[in-house]
């Protein structure tokens, strides 16, 4: 089975964040994206979620209205985001060891024709809508423009253009954080899973298919698909916490502990929801285009 850009598929999954694509895990060790944030170790076995739920009596579900999610929308950059899918997107075509290179740029050429950022924007804010509703919108954006929520988003943006070191490398320093500052290392692991909520492994194995059946094709099987997604699965905790770690290497824990306790509240699960499935809807919302690109 070939070798699959994990690291690169993981970020892509995240949606707000993902760095440049290299680090590769074989099939049977692999999956999405999350490369950048896992190092399987026995403290690591399970997800933590985010805490208990809530014990709050449930709230009346208002439908968010246009203002709200245009707020929103802002807030979180929703048009650079965008292109930074289709920019992740392009680019795991080389990651792919077995892809000849003129293969790669031809799938490269294919997502750009296929995906214009700006008319991704409607399927990305029914996505948002199918979420959250108009509390949980108003009380994410009031956390988006408080202290902590800003420098969250200020750390986004960084992320987004950094390029990072080798996964090998992350997962190293992950480790001497754990060794050296376990306190703050329990708070990068807490917001690993929290800022990214579990996601919907239906469209992770959609989103594996749509991404590499039009370059690999009768490779990607069933069981093909199946071996990625529980590799993604066995991914997830570790890759988390490293993602975590790089994106908010400086913040004071004290704007950790900030950004956790957001995250940890109804909004905050929404939120982090709403961002899990925002790559794959994308994407499924323009891939038999893309694969009929592909094939022609």
């Amino acid at each position: 089975m070939p070798k699959l850009p994990i690291w690169g598929l993981i970020c892509l999954g995240a949606a707000i964040t993902a760095p440049p694509a290299g680090a590769q895990y074989n099939a049977l060790d692999l999956h999405l994206e999350h490369q950048l944030w896992t190092r399987l170790q026995d403290h690591q076995n399970e997800l933590r979620s985010g805490g208990a739920k809530s014990s709050e009596p449930e709230r009346a579900v208002v439908a968010p209205d246009d203002v709200g999610l245009d707020a929103l929308a802002t807030l979180i950059d929703l048009p650079e985001v965008l292109a930074y899918v289709v920019h992740r997107s392009a680019e795991l075509g080389a990651g792919l060891p077995t892809l000849p290179a003129d293969r790669a740029t031809r799938w490269a050429e294919a997502v750009r024709q296929t995906y214009d950022p700006e008319k991704m924007i409607p399927v990305a804010l029914d996505v948002l809508r199918q979420h959250m509703d108009s509390t949980t919108i108003s009380e994410t954006i009031a956390f988006l423009q408080s202290p902590a929520g800003e420098k969250l988003r200020q750390a986004e943006r960084a992320f987004r253009t950094r390029h990072l070191m080798p996964y090998d490398l992350l997962a190293e320093r992950e480790k001497a954080l754990a060794e050296a500052y376990p306190h703050r290392h329990g708070l990068y692991f807490d917001l690993g899973g929290a800022i990214h909520s579990d996601p919907d492994f239906s469209d992770m194995e959609m989103l594996l298919r749509a991404l590499l059946a039009p370059s690999l094709g009768e490779a990607v099987t069933d069981g093909y698909v199946a071996s990625a997604s529980e590799a993604f699965r066995a991914a997830l905790p570790e890759s988390r916490t490293i993602y975590a770690i790089e994106l908010l290497p400086n913040l004071p824990e004290s704007d950790l502990a900030a950004i956790l306790e957001f995250f940890r509240t109804p909004a905050g699960q929404a939120f982090a929801r709403a961002k899990s499935g925002l790559s794959a809807a994308v994407i499924e919302a323009e891939i038999d285009m893309l694969t009929a690109r592909m094939a022609d």
